[in-house]
């Protein structure tokens, strides 16, 4: 317990920004309601999370300051062979992302979804990631919704894990708010954030610095990319079948007595 208490007391006092940045829940419900209402998985879908649809009101974690927040990446490491049974190359077609409330100054706000392979044993640094796939967009004012990001990239589950980044840039001199979604209900893997103004500049498990409970909700959408297209069987034409005809009836006259 001690050892926690010091490790949130240096990332409040080793803040760098002028907005004295620490990490923080929404504090602020914007009448959240618990039900999703954005979720439909592919047919070949992975996730970390028990409930991956439920977006908890007041959940979630970020660094910023006054709501607003500064550089934030949310991460999870898929373990594709251990977790998923995924042995082969598989092509990741989009991520379901979990959002509590975006409120962007005008209406939008940018942000950055990252998909990186890391060797199977490798330490979570970003050092060690390497970038398959990378979607820049805009986010619309939404809140407790579960939103669809197109972004795309193929990894070899038997010698690689897979990690999705949300980042949302900062915020705070433009009037960005941004709260990832997240719910308790349990997940088998954890749910890590990076926050170089929180003084926390490699990915971290949510539960060292206090927020056990803000499990981001995601869902990864792959095809089997060692699946090949299906041979065409020929059609049998109405000619084809006559020469057929004709050449078993040849062979027939000829070897029976």
């Amino acid at each position: 317990m001690n050892k926690k208490i010091a490790l949130l007391a240096s990332i409040l006092l080793t803040s760098t920004l002028s907005f004295s940045a620490s990490f923080s829940i929404n504090s602020d419900s914007l009448g959240l309601s618990s039900v999703n209402t954005g979720f439909s998985p592919l047919a070949s879908s992975y996730t970390q999370n028990i409930d991956p649809a439920t977006i908890t009101p007041a959940n979630s974690v970020q660094c910023g300051a006054g709501g607003l927040h500064a550089d934030n990446s949310y991460m999870r490491r898929f373990d594709l062979d251990g977790d998923h049974g995924v042995t082969g190359s598989i092509n990741i077609d989009s991520v379901d992302i979990g959002i509590e409330s975006a409120t962007g100054n005008g209406g939008t706000q940018p942000v950055t979804v990252n998909l990186y392979s890391i060797a199977n044993a490798d330490a979570f640094l970003f050092a060690n990631l390497t970038n398959i796939g990378t979607l820049n967009t805009n986010v619309a004012d939404v809140a407790a919704v579960v939103q669809n990001f197109i972004v795309t990239g193929t990894i070899n589950g038997a010698t690689d894990d897979l990690v999705v980044e949300l980042f949302t840039p900062d915020g705070q001199v433009a009037g960005h708010s941004f709260f990832y979604g997240s719910n308790a209900t349990g997940q088998i893997a954890p749910t890590f954030i990076a926050a170089a103004a929180c003084a926390i500049t490699e990915p971290t498990d949510t539960a060292v610095i206090g927020f056990p409970d803000a499990q981001i909700v995601m869902v990864v959408n792959a095809s089997n990319a060692a699946l090949a297209p299906p041979t065409p069987v020929p059609s049998l034409t109405w000619l084809g079948l006559a020469l057929m005809v004709l050449t078993l009836g040849f062979f027939g006259r000829r070897f029976v007595k």
